[in-house]
């Protein structure tokens, strides 16, 4: 940095001093106490004159004070600082107290000049100074890092004090001397947060460093500065004597540090400072009479912003959650998410490492940020632009909508010019506009008008760094009018968030229950159909953390939550369109959905879209315009526009509101209860809301019927299989444990797209599999969520006839045609993930296969049950339906009831299956998938009562499968599987450390 630069430095706002002894030196006349070996020569002869020490302890003072001396070493220096202090008697004694107030608090003021100097630039000070000669010259108080309260004020340009970054003389208990004092300072999480946030975002301007400069609190720092900010835009300054320069230059190198000369000797220090002082009386002042740091005000106000749009800030104690609060890094791709998906679907894809918000910021100046609506692309373009601003230095983040760049003769350029003036960086219409980093959002190519003038503005640079954020379908076009005026645009795409990244913001606000509300809000997502944005996630959290919701398991009151979260962010009473209130404009919606169930569509024209909202407002004699609902409606991402179409943000939410409206509505209730079949979407919704609809309760067993009446060939799952003989002493060296075959599958969101309403669906033209597990499906829903009706023996038969049903779902995609087709592709992924070293001969690679594939239409039917149809409150009719032999025969009905047994996890479940088993014949799934999960129960499962009885009956399903030779070969085979269940259930449990020792 040249001295011109130095000079520009000190013209902005965003510098702070940091002064060391060599100002004290000449404060002081140069007084030998006033440096850090002076000050120690003073305490060995103290210690010598006023205690007793062993022989040879000054000789070893001196020896360390001469090795400083000599070699400009801080370990020296805090070595004898060590003992000085312990022979003293400690920091706490009254030895230790009197010495630093006779070598430090009076010392002499003999030249005030270079305070006056320093103090006349209205920049924070800070010191590693013991003493108080700035404040006796200058009249401000003293901070210390052991308040990190005052420190933040006076960084912020709220206090005039002098911070001391090593305590000072009159608190001994502050004073940073020895090795121990400087590893509590190192500690100190909340002042090392303070120094390296100051050090990244301002020029730090080091006045009277000599060897102080290596002190292990600085040196922290600048160890911390050379990880995080290699090719920093920020530069700071030691202002040194002339013939010094080129040696500091090289001793940082790697600091971001630049020594510029004063003159050639220390007196011409005060000067030099005074010399440059003029510029500052340009920049704004605080009430406490230091610069104002626009840059950094301004990043603090958008970071402040992002937090505010977050519901998760209020359940945390935003002190100590950083400043960002739980806005996580944006999750970037080089591709759209939808690519992702297919990539990771297709042969072999492997899945494309995400990009570095961080690295983009720091090394792209001109990005296209891509994605849908509640995508996240907003949090992204704010995001990107405060940490490129905080990487720049001297440059002020600016968010700027697309839509307030009016048609004017620089619509962009006025659209800065209005943030820049609310911002305070400029005062008036027509002033410089500092550097900024530019976040346009939502740039729309398809207003020609202002999107020409704008992207011209932005091809001639008006910011060091600019973010351009759209929607999906735009970003050609804009890359392509960007490079045709000579910009090269990185293009990055809006990801959506992976279990871990919603399980650390889950830990952010319930640190002992993340895990657990991260699986529940996962699973109720992808239920919904609702995409894992940030936006859905922080939403849906914050409903499950703060209370404001019921559990998850009751999935249609937490979207209801979740919709009036998005309405009116939880005070359903107060005006939010005009003079509607949040329950007034649920009103209208619920109109809407039903006007579009009743047309058989899922989305209306934009003028029939204002025509229904329009007549439901004239219905209920409200004084409000539709317009302004539905541009209400939108911006609050309930409705979408699509082209000239309007439609709910998601179906879950259509269907919600539909259902509402049926259970006002005696007509429209008939309407979709007339034909389950077809409704059954809306039908599963209206169960959930009112659960105590009998009628809808025997319709949906009619459905269930109409599909058992259907005659179907029972085979493949439910073929009787012989046991395998094993003969002779080896057969008890069997593994024990087995484990259902398994593919390495990613968690993946709900695809974009493909969330049109299905509701309408005509049996006549869907294949017979599909008709029965859409059937099946809605009277499991119905059925679960019908918890209110007060009839056993219907819900009894009901359940018996839905398991069944369950049980047929197994055998049809069992014979389905496509099963041949999907078993092909199985072994095109197994070939592809592994090689031949993976199995020990091709006949188990095929056995793997060939149980993969019979497992899946099994564990579709185990999948449905759990998403559709396990609750706890059917666990007494279940038992009931056991107690009153509903299962006595029929393979497909015995077979799902142990499925379902296992899943529902009652108390009692293991003694219900083995009931069951009673009537069961042995077959492919009770000998292989059943013993699975019942091995996987005992193993993994949490600690019970029932454990011996879930052992039991992974032996008894492990003797149904096996003929032994001799009842003592029998024998010996059950105790090895018993005894190869238990080690792995230890296994299971072992602690890391654990795991590692067995290893070793």
């Amino acid at each position: 940095m040249s001295l011109n630069a130095f000079a520009r430095a000190v013209s902005s706002s965003g510098v702070v001093f940091v002064v060391g002894t060599g100002a004290s030196a000449a404060l002081s006349g140069k007084a030998p106490t006033a440096t850090w070996l002076g000050l120690l020569e003073s305490g060995r002869a103290r210690a010598e004159q006023t205690t007793t020490q062993a022989s040879g302890w000054s000789a070893l003072v001196d020896m360390q004070i001469s090795f400083a001396r000599e070699t400009g070493s801080s370990e020296a220096v805090i070595g004898a600082a060590g003992m000085i202090t312990s022979a003293l008697g400690g920091k706490d004694s009254q030895n230790f107290a009197d010495w630093l107030r006779a070598e430090v608090g009076q010392l002499p003021l003999q030249d005030d000049r270079l305070a006056k100097a320093l103090c006349a630039y209205p920049f924070p000070i800070l010191t590693t100074n013991y003493d108080d000669l700035i404040e006796r010259a200058s009249g401000r108080p003293s901070a210390t890092w052991t308040d990190a309260a005052h420190l933040q004020r006076l960084l912020a340009g709220e206090s005039e004090a002098i911070g001391h970054l090593h305590g000072t003389w009159d608190q001994p208990g502050s004073l940073v001397l020895t090795e121990s004092d400087y590893a509590a300072v190192v500690a100190d999480a909340a002042t090392q947060a303070l120094q390296k946030a100051i050090s990244s975002v301002k020029t730090l301007v080091y006045v009277g460093f000599g060897a102080g400069m290596a002190d292990p609190n600085l040196g922290e720092l600048l160890k911390w500065h050379r990880q995080t900010f290699q090719n920093s835009g920020v530069h700071h300054v030691r202002l040194c004597r002339a013939r010094e320069v080129d040696d500091l230059r090289r001793e940082h190198a790697n600091d971001a540090i630049e020594p510029v000369a004063y003159g050639d000797n220390y007196e011409d220090l005060a000067p030099f400072l005074e010399a440059h002082l003029q510029p500052t009386t340009a920049l704004s002042l605080t009430p406490a009479g230091m610069a104002r740091d626009a840059f950094a005000e301004a990043r603090e106000e958008l970071a402040l912003n992002m937090r505010s749009e977050s519901v998760l800030e209020e359940l945390l104690d935003v002190a100590h959650s950083g400043e960002a609060g739980v806005i996580l890094p944006p999750i970037l791709s080089s591709v759209p998410h939808s690519v992702l998906t297919r990539r990771r679907r297709g042969s072999g894809a492997q899945r494309l490492p995400r990009l570095h918000a961080a690295d983009i910021a720091r090394s792209d100046d001109f990005v296209v940020v891509v994605g849908d609506e509640g995508a996240g692309v907003t949090t992204a373009l704010k995001w990107l632009a405060n940490e490129a601003s905080r990487e720049l230095g001297a440059a002020a983040p600016i968010y700027v909508p697309f839509h307030e760049c009016r048609a004017t003769r620089v619509p962009l350029g006025a659209a800065i010019e209005d943030r820049a003036r609310q911002l305070g960086l400029i005062a008036r219409r027509g002033d410089a506009v500092p550097d900024i980093v530019l976040a346009l959002d939502d740039f729309d190519p398809e207003k020609p008008r202002v999107s020409t003038q704008v992207m011209g503005e932005l091809a001639q640079g008006v910011a060091v760094a600019t973010y351009v954020g759209c929607r999906s379908g735009r970003e050609e076009e804009i890359v392509g009018q960007l490079r045709s005026r000579g910009v090269i645009p990185r293009t990055v795409y809006v990801g959506r968030l992976r279990k871990s990244d919603v399980e650390i913001l889950a830990r952010c606000v319930a640190p002992s229950e993340g895990e657990r509300i991260a699986a529940e809000l996962i699973e109720f997502l992808d239920n919904e159909g609702l995409q894992r944005t940030p936006f859905n996630v922080t939403l849906l959290l914050y409903l499950l953390v703060s209370g404001k919701a019921p559990e998850v398991s009751s999935s249609i009151s937490l979207l209801d939550s979740y919709v009036e979260l998005l309405l009116m962010h939880g005070d359903p009473h107060h005006a939010i369109s005009g003079p509607l209130t949040g329950r007034d404009v649920e009103a209208i919606l619920t109109i809407l959905a039903q006007r579009m169930v009743e047309a058989k569509v899922d989305r209306f024209d934009e003028v029939r879209t204002l025509e229904v909202v329009q007549s439901a407002i004239d219905s209920f004699s409200w004084p409000a315009s539709a317009s302004e609902v539905v541009a209400f409606l939108l911006g609050r991402r309930v409705l979408r526009r699509d082209g000239t179409e309007v439609h709910f943000s998601r179906s879950a939410v259509f269907l919600l509101y539909a259902a509402k409206r049926a259970s006002a509505d005696p007509d429209f209730r008939s309407l979709i209860t007339s034909d389950v079949f077809w409704y059954a979407p809306l039908v599963t919704r209206y169960a959930a809301l009112v659960r105590h609809d009998r009628e809808l309760l025997a319709r949906s067993r009619e459905a269930v019927l109409s599909v058992l009446d259907q005659p179907l060939e029972l085979g493949s799952p439910y073929d009787v299989m012989a046991p395998i003989e094993v003969i002779g002493p080896e057969s008890h060296k069997e593994l024990a444990v087995t484990q259902a075959p398994r593919l390495d599958i990613e968690d993946y969101d709900v695809p974009e797209g493909g969330d049109r309403i299905k509701y309408n669906l005509v049996l006549e033209k869907m294949r017979p599999p599909a008709v029965t597990r859409r059937i099946v499906e809605f009277s499991s829903a119905v059925l679960r969520d019908s918890d209110q009706v007060a009839d056993l023996d219907l819900k009894r038969d009901m359940l018996e006839k839905v398991l069944e049903t369950w049980g047929r779902v197994i055998a049809m995609h069992s014979f389905d045609a496509r099963q041949a087709d999907f078993q092909a592709y199985l072994t095109r992924m197994v070939e592809l993930s592994s090689d031949d070293t993976d199995w020990k001969s091709d006949e188990d690679k095929a056995d793997f296969i060939e149980s993969l594939s019979k497992s899946i239409p099994v564990a579709t039917a185990v999948g449905g049950m759990t998403t559709k149809l396990v609750t706890p409150k059917l666990e007494p009719v279940f038992s009931a339906a056991i107690t009153n032999g509903g299962f006595q025969s029929g393979a497909e009905r015995i077979t799902a009831g142990m499925l379902f047994a296992v899943i529902l996890g009652a108390p009692s479940w293991p003694q219900q299956v083995m009931t069951l088993l009673n009537t069961a014949e042995n077959t492919w799934i009770t000998s292989s998938y059943l013993r699975w999960m019942c091995e996987d129960r005992y193993v993994s499962g949490p600690p019970s009562d029932n454990l011996d009885d879930v052992l039991k009956l992974c032996v008894l399903l492990r003797d149904r499968a096996y003929k032994y030779g001799s009842a003592s070969d029998r024998a010996s085979a059950l105790d090895g599987y018993r005894q190869g269940l238990r080690s792995a259930r230890l296994a299971d449990r072992a602690t890391p450390a654990d795991k590692e020792d067995t290893v070793a």
